[in-house]
């Protein structure tokens, strides 16, 4: 049976916490971008978020989708296409989204691949689209590894999480790949422990 859980393994609160940041990137996505395409990175096996979201066009990608997943979100409106791991090439064409989200995902990605994979991200992304990233403070990281070994967290999830960046690293790595200063919005939620980072192309 295809996994229904927003993210893998067994947490409390994981639930919960996935529809925050669901609320979080459904308020930075302007309607007048729905009209047309969204992809989701990392959108694991259930894509509850595009699920939530109304775009014309829905797709997701993972390293772990199943074809039971791929043919259950085709049946709803939504492609899926499984990845290779590592990779940090996108498989569509220029300027095909207006809409890119990468919803607590940043942090599962090795520093060193997430300079490409923003290039990637800035290249399929149309004139004035915007890219959405949810991700941990750096004061969340023991934070979540505590919540992890109580199983509020799912700790599969958490286990596999990077040193998180700062802000200012993150602001750096999104202008290196040609997303502006000027365009680029942070605001936190959970109480300062989670941020959300906007950028306009």
């Amino acid at each position: 049976m295809t996994n229904s859980r927003p993210t893998r393994g067994q947490g409390l609160l994981e639930n919960f916490l996935a529809r925050w940041r669901y609320h979080v990137a459904q308020r930075l996505l302007p309607t007048s971008l729905r009209t047309g395409n969204i992809l989701d990175i990392g959108c694991g096996q259930s894509a509850a978020f595009l699920h939530t979201i109304n775009f014309a066009g829905k797709f997701g990608i993972d390293t772990i989708l199943t074809p039971t997943d791929i043919n259950r979100a085709t049946q709803d409106g939504i492609t899926l296409t499984n990845i290779p791991p590592n990779t940090t090439q996108l498989p569509f064409p220029d300027n095909h989204f207006q809409a890119v989200t990468m919803l607590a995902v940043f942090e599962h990605i090795p520093p060193t691949q997430l300079p490409p994979l923003l290039k990637e991200i800035h290249r399929v992304i149309a004139p004035q689209g915007i890219l959405v990233i949810t991700t941990p403070a750096p004061p969340a990281d023991k934070i979540l590894r505590v919540m992890a070994r109580l199983h509020l967290v799912s700790p599969e999830e958490i286990q596999e999480h990077h040193r998180p960046l700062s802000t200012p690293q993150i602001q750096t790595l999104l202008t290196t790949a040609n997303f502006q200063p000027k365009n680029q919005t942070l605001t936190t939620f959970q109480l300062h422990l989670n941020r959300s980072i906007k950028a306009k192309k």
